[in-house]
């Protein structure tokens, strides 16, 4: 069917407006609420960290809390790195196919030493449990920040994985 250009061009018009109108009233309506959901959190906001350091108020025990998790959290990772960097696939079980996963418990000592290294499932072989055990006494002593550590001592398992290729 034809239809005259003139016609078929304002109802194109129309529509690409109605859409744009439709997109821009959209991204308004998300300004407003995020400026007022921005002022509602500033109104309830907890007071400073440096107000919170002894304070025993909800919202300052919980943003310590999550502090010291997030702080145990980038230890975690930097032990597990170092730990996994150091690992050496002992050449004869390479070349034997052998492969396994040993679980390492092991204890981070105030001074950052690891100790207490113990297999608590072995890969099922020795070789490997071995090259697992070795691989967290080469990563002893982890440095630890000026803070030292959160608590006395801390406890960590860790699973080694060999793949043979």
């Amino acid at each position: 069917m034809f239809v005259p250009s003139g016609r078929h061009d304002a109802g194109l018009r129309d529509t690409r407006t109605r859409s744009i109108a439709s997109a821009v009233s959209l991204v308004l309506a998300a300004l407003v609420l995020a400026a007022f959901t921005a002022q509602a959190q500033a109104r309830s906001a907890p007071p400073p960290p440096h107000e919170c350091a002894r304070s025993e108020e909800p919202h300052c025990v919980a943003m310590r809390a999550r502090a010291r998790a997030a702080e145990l959290a980038r230890l975690r990772a930097s032990i597990t790195y170092r730990i996994l960097g150091s690992v050496q696939y002992p050449p004869q079980a390479a070349m034997e196919g052998e492969g396994g996963m040993a679980l390492v418990h092991f204890v981070l000592a105030p001074s950052g030493k690891l100790t207490n290294i113990r297999i608590i499932r072995s890969s099922g072989s020795a070789a490997l449990d071995r090259a697992a055990r070795q691989a967290v006494q080469l990563a002893s002593p982890i440095p630890l920040g000026p803070n030292g550590l959160p608590e006395k001592k801390l406890d960590f398992t860790l699973p080694i994985a060999f793949r043979s290729r």
